[in-house]
């Protein structure tokens, strides 16, 4: 088995670049912002520009945090290191993104499949069409063990839950 370690640890990642709020692409279009306000991220972030990936000024307090704030955090922790695995072992990563965690994984997942051959780096994500109550069904059937962080699974009136963490987000996960 080969372990593939990002070049940062998690807490250096957010006093270089700043910490990932709300979600990767909310977290770019703020630092982007807070470089060039008058970009169009600033302009749908302040909602002076309409668009479909975030709710118009929702977050424009945001701009004016006191902390760095950044969506590097996916490309130095997990991107990053993918590239590497896959440079020096000429084999590809495989992840286990799902296609119901965001738009632009489900539209990946449309145009690619759950292996992407033709992607300029290819990968593969088998578990690109599973949804979060497959998971949790299959963990639960086939007593896989996971991390204590998420608690039990449990059956409620919403189908299959966890008793702790729900999501725990990038690197903790």
């Amino acid at each position: 088995m080969q372990i593939v370690r990002p070049g940062m640890r998690f807490d250096e990642v957010l006093k270089t670049y700043g910490y990932p709020v709300i979600s990767k692409r909310v977290s770019g279009y703020i630092s982007t912002a807070k470089r060039n306000p008058d970009s169009m991220r600033a302009k749908w972030i302040r909602g002076e520009e309409w668009t479909k990936f975030v709710t118009a000024g929702k977050y424009a307090y945001l701009i004016d945090s006191p902390f760095l704030i950044s969506d590097s955090c996916c490309g130095v922790m997990k991107k990053k290191p993918a590239k590497k695995f896959a440079k020096e072992t000429g084999r590809r990563p495989i992840t286990g993104q799902m296609a119901c965690e965001s738009l632009s994984r489900e539209k990946s997942w449309i145009n690619n499949g759950c292996n992407g051959f033709n992607l300029k780096e290819p990968m593969s994500n088998p578990l690109a069409f599973w949804t979060e109550q497959d998971i949790l069904n299959y963990l639960k059937t086939y007593n896989v063990p996971y991390c204590s962080i998420y608690g039990d699974i449990v059956e409620t009136n919403k189908g299959l839950q966890t008793t702790g963490c729900s999501r725990t987000g990038c690197i903790f996960c």
